[in-house]
């Protein structure tokens, strides 16, 4: 619905790309098939990142965030293999699979923002903060019990999260079609340079 949406604002197919959960989809469909085949091969998962972010610019005309999110994905699946594992092998598959995705999202991101260099080492910076935060997490259990209404309310959500989130961004596109003063004024404004190209 929400791409339905997009192309209803936009006006057409031109400038409208699957939305973030098709990628969603696309992550959870391909895991198992990632680690059966992939996860299992020495320098597997680095060499899947490199292709991951190698396409990013071609995925990225059809798929909403494209390879930048497949790359946060295959980082999230590394660091939890290498919880599980343990092994020298996995770890040094995550810390090259973290060290590819942050690079990679800094370059496009860097790019398409034009940053300048001192911008650039700002967003290095906070990328690789969160690249190390991400790579010591551990689940664990809280060290309190919540009441029992909040405890309810926490698990529906935890257990609802894409649920709530896909609800959240469709309500989002919706009053933001409603408020806006020219629909698809920037589409209309790109059409008319293309057109006059």
């Amino acid at each position: 619905m929400l791409t339905v949406l997009d192309v209803y604002n936009s006006g057409g197919l031109d400038y409208v790309t699957l939305n973030i959960l098709f990628d969603f989809a696309l992550i959870r469909l391909t895991s198992p098939w990632i680690q059966a085949h992939i996860l299992s091969k020495r320098g597997g998962l680095p060499a899947f990142a490199l292709v991951c972010a190698a396409i990013i610019p071609l995925v990225g005309t059809i798929f909403e965030y494209g390879a930048e999110g497949w790359l946060w994905a295959l980082f999230g699946l590394t660091a939890r293999e290498a919880i599980i594992s343990g092994t020298t092998e996995v770890r040094m598959q995550r810390n090259l699979v973290a060290v590819i995705c942050a690079a990679a999202y800094l370059y496009v991101e860097a790019r398409h923002f034009e940053f300048e260099p001192f911008q650039s080492a700002l967003l290095g910076t906070m990328i690789c903060g969160l690249a190390l935060t991400l790579i010591r997490f551990r689940r664990a259990d809280i060290p309190f019990r919540a009441p029992a209404p909040i405890g309810f309310v926490l698990h529906w959500i935890g257990r609802n999260s894409l649920e709530i989130y896909a609800i959240g961004l469709f309500l989002m596109q919706l009053i933001g079609h409603f408020f806006e003063d020219d629909p698809g004024g920037d589409h209309d404004s790109r059409r008319v340079t293309t057109s006059a190209n």
